[in-house]
């Protein structure tokens, strides 16, 4: 999501190949989360398109409560947080592995269309 020469290439071409019949299942919207606005559009068009699971990967406690709140306004569509911290191998982020779901667990997990996922 963070270079928007290639996301203006790469999401509609995927709907489009997923319409055609490719067997798309999932997307994965990675180094940055979008505005609630803009995560909607893309979380019910992907979805509308046959595109059942659609993920984040959120790089700090804020961005992960993006995706709270993206699930929250999308309760049909599972939702899947995808987080590694900086320190547990990934590489959008400076957090801790740890710290940030202690911090967000209970947010996360009042959300039903939610799965978490942590590597």
């Amino acid at each position: 999501f963070l270079n928007p020469r290639l996301w203006a290439i790469q999401y509609p071409l995927w709907r489009r190949m997923r319409a055609e019949g490719l067997p798309l299942d999932g997307f994965t919207v990675a180094a940055g989360v979008p505005s609630l606005e803009t995560a909607r559009e893309v979380v019910e068009s992907l979805h509308a398109a046959g595109i059942r699971h659609i993920a984040f990967k959120p790089g700090s406690v804020d961005t992960i409560l993006q995706v709270v709140q993206i699930a929250r306004a999308c309760p049909a569509v599972p939702i899947i947080l995808q987080w590694t911290g900086g320190r547990g191998g990934g590489h959008h982020s400076f957090e801790d592995l740890y710290q940030p779901m202690l911090e967000t667990y209970s947010a996360i997990r009042q959300v039903p269309n939610i799965v978490l996922v942590i590597g």
